[in-house]
């Protein structure tokens, strides 16, 4: 085992490796969807954000007044609903084919209010014509060369339906249906929902007019994923879709779905603050034509009407993919509940309390203009297990550049518990967002079986919050025999206290479902296989990383280049992303129990860039069995029911060996664990790859690497 180091020495060693903590620019690129030639106004009533007048409201819609052609934001897909209580306004849902901002992943545009006579009279799309929008003239270009190609079809009439729009009263959609059910098929048998497949547009083009009023809804996205029979109360089905705007609102709910509804705050965007971001490093392409707006003036003019023109969103994640103090865990003591500092002056900040019973998304209006914004946060300094990565923002000082910022100090050296010296972020005259993540603090001590569920001390809680929900669903299936669920959402690893050469890490998740095999004789046995996969991505580990053998493991091995076939070739693909990875594999005794180990080399050298839990589709149904009603954020636990790493005296040869079970939200928003009756153990040479062993016995790509008795 690499020898660990305080955590002070550590620090030292990450900060003279170069190039292994800097943030990309920020870079944004889009249309802007009104006619910059024309005048909009927007009143206090129709601001994105908190609603002054209600506290338990959250308007997502930024509304404006406006009469004038709309345009696409950015190149993507569009889907139409009819708009409620409006049988002449239609809803436009863009559906991003390309990001506008690098780094910003966006799921949805929502246009709330466009004319339904620019796009269809009794039921059908419009014919083209010299007053019909690009969006008509496109789509029937595409529609007519569809069917000049395929001469032996018939072509249709252009259904409204084609494009997903029904009337409010059709029975054929119910509006508790998920909008991405209309963008992709959910099984292979499956009826589309839609009769022609959804039209793709590029940035700029003309869509139609609205009349009067305008909102638009910029939904971020969380993965490809969701949530069956999901506890919370808000989803992004047809009935959010139909609104004329769209508000949160947590009245008339018990204490936990009240959270669980402010939680969805931090999925929506301000339009304002959406074109802010271009100020610094971007561009906005007007009324479809060679002119842009690209300095910060220019785009401030386009954006100076809203309300929230000069306001800064701060977004902060933190532990368990939760926002910061979503479990109440961030205060100064038992009898002050600030947990946050702000201001442009760093010697006259503002104590506040983020979260708790309010939005978890802080609005800063810069009425001074300031080029500065300092935050500080509550730091348990006894708490080593910690992460603040910048995920959009423009840090300034000793931070500038940085992705992480290490060395984090209170601001009263002498208390355990405070605020820590304030960060500088680079804010301008534009509205715009900071979007960090930090973990600083503890979750307040839960325990099971009279032992912390969290416990710094051991190996697992290196990747405690490495991997995603249990319980997601995906409507994008692949081809055959293999499809993969993707997250959004930052996960993180945290080796400082384990080893001297891993350190801290952002994670990229998805999990993979696939058909393993097994050979018996002349047979082939399948099963169904779940491989967790979660991949380092922006890392301070040392660059020496990659010269390490082991991290938690302590025998050598000697292996054998062998030639790959192409179906292992084509897995390792799928799974990896390259086909020069290869599943290696030794044996131990484990009680008796002959276990095969799997470890993922990539060119024969062992990797650490992944970290993989696999198990079969009916061991994970075993979980899923045991998930209580109204449960929320389910995850996996390792249970250690043995102290860890355990011993093949025989071969000489360490492992480690877990109990799965499920770590989640209870329905009074308490963290719980359980596990099913009968377990689901998973080994592993080291915890960088655990598996179980029927997930072992059908993966037919396994080479093996026996072990050399030193």
């Amino acid at each position: 085992m690499p020898e660990t180091i305080s955590q002070s020495s550590s620090s030292e060693l990450f900060s003279i490796k170069e190039g292994r903590n800097i943030r990309a620019k920020l870079y944004a690129e889009s249309a802007f969807y009104l006619d910059a030639s024309l005048e909009f106004t927007q009143n206090v009533n129709q601001k994105y954000g908190k609603v002054e007048t209600a506290i338990a409201q959250y308007r997502t819609t930024s509304v404006v007044n406006y009469t004038g052609k709309v345009f696409a934001i950015c190149t993507g897909q569009v889907f139409l609903q009819p708009m409620q209580d409006d049988a002449t306004k239609v809803n436009l849902i863009l559906r991003p084919f390309k990001q506008p901002i690098n780094g910003l992943p966006i799921k949805y545009f929502i246009y709330r209010g466009l004319k339904k006579s620019d796009f269809f009279a009794n039921g059908k799309l419009l014919s083209k014509s010299e007053v019909t929008s690009e969006f008509i003239n496109n789509v029937r270009d595409e529609y007519d060369k569809f069917y000049n190609q395929n001469n032996n079809l018939t072509k249709p009439d252009f259904l409204a339906s084609f494009l997903g729009y029904r009337e409010i009263d059709d029975a054929l959609q119910d509006e508790n249906e998920l909008i991405d059910e209309y963008f992709f098929k959910t099984s292979e048998i499956e009826e589309d929902k839609v009769a022609f497949e959804l039209p793709m547009i590029q940035k700029g083009t003309y869509l139609g007019n609205a009349e009067g009023t305008i909102g638009v809804d910029i939904v971020l996205n969380k993965g490809d994923y969701y949530i069956q029979n999901d506890a919370n109360p808000f989803q992004l089905n047809l009935k959010f879709a139909r609104e004329k705007e769209h508000k949160l609102t947590y009245a008339n709910y018990s204490d936990f779905r009240k959270k669980l509804i402010r939680e969805n705050a931090i999925v929506f965007m301000d339009i304002a603050s959406f074109y802010g971001l271009h100020s610094e490093n971007g561009k906005i392409h007007l009324n479809n034509s060679s002119d842009v707006a690209k300095s910060p003036e220019s785009i401030f003019n386009l954006i100076k009407n809203y309300q929230t023109a000069a306001t800064t969103y701060l977004y902060i994640q933190s532990n368990r993919q939760r926002s910061y103090n979503f479990y109440g865990n961030y205060k100064i003591s038992a009898n002050d509940n600030h947990n946050l500092k702000i201001g442009t002056d760093v010697n006259n900040l503002s104590a506040m309390i983020f979260g708790g019973e309010d939005w978890p998304v802080l609005s800063f209006k810069n009425e001074q203009n300031s080029e500065k914004l300092f935050v500080s946060l509550i730091n348990d300094k006894n708490y080593f297990d910690k992460v603040f990565y910048i995920d959009i923002a423009n840090p300034k000082g000793e931070n500038e550049n940085n992705l992480f910022i290490k060395d984090l100090k209170n601001a009263t050296e002498t208390k355990d518990v405070d605020f820590i010296t304030p960060i500088e972020f680079k804010i301008s005259k534009s509205a715009g967002i900071i979007k960090l993540v930090y973990v600083g603090k503890d979750l307040d001590e839960t325990y099971i079986n009279n032992e912390s569920l969290y416990l710094l001390n051991k190996h697992h809680n290196v990747v405690r919050d490495v991997f995603p929900v249990i319980n997601a669903k995906t409507h994008l299936k692949g081809n055959g025999n293999f499809y993969k669920i993707s997250f959004n959402e930052k996960y993180f690893v945290n080796f400082k206290l384990f080893s001297n050469l891993q350190s801290v890490s952002t994670i990229n998740n998805s999990v993979v479902f696939y058909q393993g095999k097994k050979k018996i004789g002349q047979d082939i046995l399948v099963k169904e296989k779940v491989l967790f996969v979660a991949k380092k991505e922006d890392t301070i580990d040392s660059n020496e990383i990659n010269n390490v053998n082991l991290i938690f493991g302590t025998s050598s091995s000697m292996f054998t280049s062998l030639p790959k076939d192409v179906e292992t070739k084509i897995l390792m693909q799928n799974l990896y992303g390259d086909t020069n990875y290869n599943f290696y594999y030794n044996e131990i005794n484990n009680s008796g129990n002959i276990v095969k180990l799997i470890k993922l080399k990539y060119n024969e050298q062992y990797d650490t860039t992944y970290f993989s839990i696999g198990i079969t589709k009916e061991e994970l149904d075993r979980l899923l069995t045991i998930v209580p009603e109204n449960a929320t954020n389910v995850k996996l636990y390792l249970e250690e029911e043995d102290i860890n790493p355990l011993l093949d005296i025989e071969a000489k040869k360490s492992y480690f060996k877990y109990s799965l079970g499920i770590n989640f939200e209870n329905s009074n928003g308490g963290l719980a664990v359980l596990s099913p009756t009968q377990k689901v153990y998973v080994y592993g040479e080291s915890i960088h790859f655990l598996a179980s062993s029927d997930f072992v016995n059908f993966e037919t790509s396994l080479i093996y690497e026996p072990l050399i008795i030193e």
